[in-house]
């Protein structure tokens, strides 16, 4: 999934977050421009235009979409 601009989740941490608490999703990868950065830890700030692989059950994918855009 990719952060669009002005995303409530941009220039937070997947830690700040509690990604994994929340939804159940865990993020497996973030790809930024030409960098991949596997196993992203919790200190790993994400950006507007990041591209966000995420691993997770139907469900839990669904609830960290859901975090992604809510209002």
């Amino acid at each position: 999934m990719r952060l669009a601009e002005g995303n409530e989740v941009a220039g937070k941490t997947i830690g700040e977050l509690g990604i994994r608490t929340s939804t159940g999703a865990s993020i497996v990868a973030v790809i930024r421009g030409e960098e991949v950065m596997p196993n992203p830890g919790p200190e790993v700030v994400l950006r507007a235009g990041d591209l966000v692989g995420v691993l997770g059950t139907q469900e839990q994918r669904a609830a960290f979409q859901t975090l992604l855009y809510e209002d």
